[in-house]
């Protein structure tokens, strides 16, 4: 038996051999789909969205064993090496950046050429475009390392880990579609209406959306992927999350 787990251990019942770990899998199975049948018939989507995420991550984690830190570094390598149905997801979003960095990079770059009323994806050429006009002149400013770290920080798959935050810590999520026809994200111009310091502000911005059907999508191609693994592996998919962990007692892991 490798490494002397419990799951190598086969066991003949009535002619029949018991896998623990394909029992676990299909187990698993059995329990998403369940999951995502109840998730249907929920009509709020901030509840939607913080299942799909919060499925993601207990994966992630799991897969990480639990680190005590780094989380979105554990949610964002799982997702890159699990999911392959989105190959943009570790491409930078500039229009996310442009807003985060804008002291700085104005008036050399701004998003006067994007047309209002269009519809742009990540994959669209001025989309890229943008994203080296914005490091050019980072780098330009303030140096190659906080160019590479604010590029990093704006990756579309670093971006939902931020969804998700702020789904958690605010239930809320505005940057989102409900489009049918737009499946993955895509970034829309809006004219917006608010108060701000006790006056009534109007301005026109661009938005990135990731639609509920994208992450809903994203959710299961990384968990078939991730069972499709632990077949190959011979590895129950919940290894590291059994009753013997500390927080299970303590409420806390170290």
């Amino acid at each position: 038996m490798s490494d002397n787990k419990v799951w190598d251990i086969e066991v003949l019942l009535e002619d029949e051999v018991f896998d623990y770990v394909e029992y676990a899998v299909n187990s698993w199975r059995e329990w998403i789909a369940k999951t995502m049948n109840e998730i249907e018939k929920i009509e709020m989507k901030e509840v939607k969205l913080l299942t799909y995420f919060s499925i993601m991550e207990m994966m992630a984690q799991e897969y990480d064993n639990f680190p005590s830190n780094k989380l979105q570094d554990s949610f964002t390598k799982f997702v890159v090496k699990f999911q392959n149905k989105y190959d943009f997801l570790e491409a930078v979003d500039p229009i996310t950046l442009f807003y985060r960095v804008e002291d700085i990079v104005v008036p050399k770059v701004n998003l006067n050429n994007l047309v209002d009323g269009e519809i742009y994806l990540p994959k669209s050429k001025h989309i890229s475009d943008k994203v080296l006009e914005i490091e050019t002149e980072l780098i330009a400013k303030n140096g190659k390392e906080y160019a590479h770290k604010r590029l990093k920080e704006h990756r579309y798959v670093d971006l939902l880990y931020r969804m998700r935050c702020r789904l958690s810590h605010e239930f809320s999520a505005p940057h989102i579609s409900f489009s049918k026809v737009i499946n993955e994200p895509s970034y829309i111009n809006c004219s917006r209406q608010y108060v701000s310091n006790g006056r009534l502000v109007n301005d026109a911005v661009w938005q990135l959306r990731f639609p509920v059907g994208f992450v809903k999508d994203l959710c299961l191609n990384c968990l078939e992927n991730y069972l499709d693994y632990c077949l190959k592996e011979h590895i129950p998919p919940n290894k590291n999350n059994g009753l013997d962990r500390k927080c299970e007692l303590s409420w806390y892991s170290r």
